[in-house]
């Protein structure tokens, strides 16, 4: 296995894509800094207020989409390229090629997060001379965002593992992403429905008063998907991703890492047992 992990960093280090997502991940940080030290010019105020904890992790959720295109990508170029075929003919075993893909994946994706957090951080001080920052609050949610960005990599992986076509194994990585997305997306929003609508009173200008009673909101989540909506936003990573980029972290720390770990795991389990069975042939 040692033979394979060196072999399969060799070929990251090497590998166009993951400099490419690597690049797109260090001038979104950047855009984000320069966007936010031009909302400072234009509005003015404290320095430190534009530049926050909430600023590191804005790009958990879309970042799936990234990992989705590079796993993708290398995966698929071990069948395109006769890699895959050429490792189990010099006798490794499929778990081990499996294992080791896992391993070079997951550190790939951990490195782009991490180089995002760095610049941002980076920026924040070059720019603003100061970061809203309270060390152990961030160190607790950085070290859940690695978890998170873990189980994007063993949900990824199975996927481009078990797709022989490169083209259709990215095809259906990125769809798996924006479909995660999407449900994240739907959840938080149910989930964010008040029960009902206070009720107010407006004055316009002339004197008039208009009044709302309150009234129940016919949006909100109720019964039993509700609860199948809590259930999700426990367990799916890009859910958990929109915790930490919403700062909606659950009352009990352990739920994110518990939940993601146990995604690490199923997938991982079903990815080796699946392509152990798989005809290469």
């Amino acid at each position: 296995m040692s033979k394979l992990l060196r072999a399969n960093f060799s070929r990251l280090w090497k590998n166009k894509v993951f400099w490419g997502c690597m690049l797109f991940m260090f001038l979104d940080a950047v855009h984000t800094v320069i966007t936010q030290y031009l909302n400072f010019k234009k509005y003015g105020g404290e320095r430190s207020l534009y530049m926050s904890e909430g600023s590191l992790f804005d790009q958990c959720v879309a970042v799936s989409i990234v990992f989705a295109i590079f796993i993708g990508l290398y995966i698929g170029t071990e069948y395109s390229n006769g890699t895959l075929r050429n490792k189990l003919v010099t006798g490794h075993s499929r778990s081990a090629i499996y294992f080791s893909n896992l391993i070079v994946c997951i550190a790939a994706v951990l490195i782009l997060h991490v180089a995002y957090i760095a610049t941002i951080l980076a920026g924040g001080f070059i720019m603003f001379g100061n970061f809203i920052l309270q060390p152990a609050a961030f160190l607790k949610t950085f070290a859940v965002s690695l978890i998170v960005m873990t189980a994007y990599a063993a949900m990824f992986l199975p996927i481009s593992t078990l797709i022989t076509s490169k083209s259709s194994g990215v095809t259906a990585v990125i769809m798996t992403s924006l479909i995660l997305m999407m449900l994240a997306m739907v959840i938080n929003g149910g989930l964010e429905e008040p029960e009902v609508y206070e009720a107010y009173t407006v004055i316009a200008a002339n004197g008039e008063e208009y009044s709302e009673p309150e009234m129940k909101n016919p949006y909100y989540v109720s019964g039993v998907q509700r609860k199948i909506y809590e259930a999700l936003y426990d367990i799916v990573p890009t859910c958990h991703a929109a915790r930490i980029q919403l700062d909606d972290m659950p009352e009990n720390p352990a739920v994110i890492p518990f939940w993601s770990s146990t995604v690490i795991i199923v997938m991982t389990g079903a990815g080796v047992l699946l392509f152990r069975r798989k005809d290469l042939k």
